[in-house]
């Protein structure tokens, strides 16, 4: 029976109704998942509808994109139709809340909801306190109509002169990786220690009545910051009574001077003519052959690489004294400030070399004492600057951590800096390690599991003043800083978002074309499929160099001692290397047996030396086709320079070198040489910036215009 067109309507209609309800879902489900991602008031400009007022979650948003991004990647997000208040939304926003000198008041209501959140021991922090130097000058903020520009602390005559510095604090958690700028003033060139403890009293009550609870004060050793402990009653002397702690809202700070600019004046101090002299007892203790620590050893054994490296015409790029600089032993006012010399001066690899010289008889045998300090100074440092839960002070390795904190206050005790029996070199670090040491008592005490001492150094707010220097200049005026300060306390205050980046369909075509660019050019296929061998005859323009006829095979050579330009101790410690580089990567039971085969090789002193424990050993076969290598690099180290292309050199040297290596697929062979070529490299291009005098320019540095 034929059915009636109304039928037939009703059931297109009921079709037409059923695939409705399935849009309908779809766009509900597809609506659900971007209320998960945005805000209803984002939601609204995604629709196209103007919004009137953004809500706080947004312009939270907004912030942590923007600081995540920077204004152009902003204003680029923006530009592309994602729904987020504009820029000078954002500014407008931001206009209500206040920097001002002395203590962020303003940060009160919002830090104290952001520490709610934390766990207990997470509101355990510690106190920064540092300085800047600024430009002086009056400047006038049009919106807040005040001039900026005259200190802000201490007497009345004094706040009418111009500021050159600024005093910031932060505090920072001890559990957890947050901070926070809390306070500035600006002050002169000295400060009164009156004015100073104030300021930290202050930031202190502040910080407590967000519910934190502050457990140590850290500053450097500048004459005013010991000026504000001794009126604190916070003192260090040679006999007699030792206080490290001050009382601040009713409980102990613990002093802790700052571990690197102890670390920069200890090796000033090593540096200079007069040594340090260590005491009797612990010359004996230790059975050292003198008392005498000087920096002079290194800088000998550097003069003598150096002059030797005159002697070969430059090719000693493989040296003992290869991590350090000339500036690092030679240094200027400047450089002095950096801390990154100081680290690798106090480094093992120092120590190593000092050794290393002394058994080839480069230095005396009193050079040991100074290798010992070196080892000391290297460990404590790693201590206290420890940013992982294995390099920490931990309840099981308390005991052991604690006994090379008190060794350390008992060297300092009794060590002459300079030809002076107590500096306050002495006194920062026995005050340090004995801070150090009570803190970590009242810590392990009171739930934590482990400490990490790097929490107690500076470098949170020296990072701060770096970021304002990129901002405004190295010398900025009060108001750019205060300005750069505002939005690094905002950012701090709304950092969880991790910097972004994007990539336009332009930019993916260029990927694209130079991915498959590369694939053809390492193909060793010509155009009509036939092989290319890896080598044709080439030949260098000066003979001295040697003439490298890629023909001709590689012989592999199992005798090195003849070779007086190898330093097959270093080489060894390159081999190293490129056994562990190995061993990291995926490869087959059969390789990584090859690799970890326990055939101890010669030349392994320097690296036994070195290590802690952790450093890999090369085995016979892997050490002696590394050596061959290196024989090859510098008898070709021109043609290398110059034409580059490592890539055909160690297809040929894996090719002709005759060492048994597995066959396998990992190709293990070519990848120890890929590596050799690439840390060599290395040694070559840092070798003449590191070794020579550099003329460098000083002077004041303007930033560019741009928006902060």
């Amino acid at each position: 029976m034929n059915e009636s067109p109304v039928a037939i309507k009703l059931k297109e209609m009921e079709t037409k109704i059923q695939s409705l309800e399935a849009n309908i879902r779809s766009y509900q489900e597809k609506f659900q998942s971007l209320s998960k991602l945005y805000n209803e008031d984002q939601l609204q400009k995604l629709s196209g509808e103007k919004v009137p007022e953004w809500s706080a979650q947004s312009i939270m948003k907004g912030l942590k994109y923007r600081f995540g991004l920077s204004v152009r990647g902003y204003e680029f997000i923006t530009s592309q139709g994602h729904p987020y208040p504009g820029y000078s939304t954002l500014n407008r926003r931001l206009l209500s809340y206040k920097v001002t000198n002395g203590v962020f008041t303003d940060l009160r209501e919002p830090l104290s909801k952001k520490v709610e959140c934390l766990r207990s021991v997470d509101r355990c922090c510690s106190l920064l306190v540092d300085e800047m130097e600024l430009q002086p000058s009056v400047d006038f903020d049009k919106n807040e109509k005040r001039f900026y520009g005259y200190k802000t602390i201490g007497t009345e005559k004094a706040r009418k002169e111009l500021g050159n510095h600024i005093v910031a604090v932060m505090i920072r958690g001890l559990a957890a990786q947050w901070k926070q700028v809390i306070a500035y003033e600006i002050t002169g060139s000295k400060t009164r220690a009156c004015d100073l403890k104030k300021l930290i009293d202050d930031s202190i009550k502040f910080a407590e009545s967000c519910g934190l609870y502050v457990v140590s004060m850290t500053s450097d050793m500048g004459s005013q910051n010991r000026k504000m402990w001794t009126r604190e009653g916070v003192m260090v002397q040679r006999e007699g009574s030792r206080k490290n702690f001050f009382y601040s809202n009713g409980h102990r700070v613990y002093v802790v001077p700052d571990p690197p600019h102890l670390l920069k004046n200890l090796k000033s101090a090593m540096l200079k003519k007069i040594p340090l002299k260590i005491s009797d007892e612990v010359k004996n203790t230790y059975n050292l052959p003198c008392n005498e620590i000087t920096g002079q050893w290194v800088q000998n054994l550097w003069d003598k690489e150096t002059k030797a490296d005159e002697e070969t015409k430059g090719s000693k790029e493989v040296r003992l004294l290869h991590h350090l600089n000339r500036e690092d032993l030679w240094p200027d006012n400047w450089q002095k400030m950096d801390v990154g010399p100081a680290v690798r001066f106090f480094s093992l690899k120092t120590a190593a070399a000092l050794e290393e010289g002394i058994e080839r008889g480069l230095l005396h045998e009193n050079c040991r004492s100074t290798v010992w300090f070196i080892r000391k100074i290297e460990s404590w440092y790693t201590l206290l600057s420890s940013r992982l839960r294995k390099m920490s002070i931990t309840k099981t390795n308390k005991n052991e951590k604690v006994l090379l904190l008190e060794e350390m206050i008992g060297l300092f005790e009794l060590m002459e800096v300079n030809g002076s029996a107590w500096k306050p070199l002495n006194a920062g670090m026995i005050l340090a390690s004995l801070s150090l040491l009570d803190i970590c008592d009242y810590l392990l005490d009171n739930g934590y599991d482990f400490v990490l001492l790097s929490r107690f150094s500076q470098d949170a707010l020296e990072n701060v003043f770096s970021q304002v220097r990129r901002k405004c200049g190295m010398t900025p005026t009060v108001l750019n800083c205060r300005r750069a300060l505002k939005l690094i306390t905002l950012s701090q205050f709304s950092s969880d978002i991790k910097h972004t980046n994007y990539a336009s369909d332009s930019d993916l075509f260029l990927i694209e074309f130079f991915s498959k660019k590369g694939k053809l050019n390492d193909s060793s296929i010509d155009m009509n499929g036939a092989a290319v061998p890896f080598f044709v005859v080439s030949k260098c323009s000066n003979a001295d160099e040697g003439i490298l006829d890629f023909a001709e095979p590689f012989p592999t050579i199992e005798e090195f001692e003849n070779y007086s330009n190898i330093d097959a101790e270093l080489v060894c410690h390159i081999a190293g290397s490129a056994t562990n580089a190995v061993l990291k990567k995926v490869i087959c039971d059969e390789c990584r047996s090859f690799l970890n085969d326990n055939t101890t090789p010669k030349y392994t002193r320097y690296v036994r030396r070195l290590s802690k424990g952790g450093l890999k050993l090369p085995n016979s076969t892997v050490l002696t086709f590394v050596l061959n290598i290196e024989i090859i690099y510098q008898k070709y180290r021109s043609y290398i320079l110059h034409n580059g292309g490592h890539e055909s050199l160690i297809q040929k040297i894996v090719q002709d070198m005759e060492l048994e290596f597995p066959t396998c697929p990992c190709n293990v062979k070519y990848q120890v040489a890929k590596h050799f070529f690439v840390v060599r490299s290395y040694t070559v291009r840092n070798f003449h910036p590191n070794t020579k005098k550099r003329k460098i320019m000083r002077g004041t540095s303007t930033a560019k215009k741009r928006k902060v």
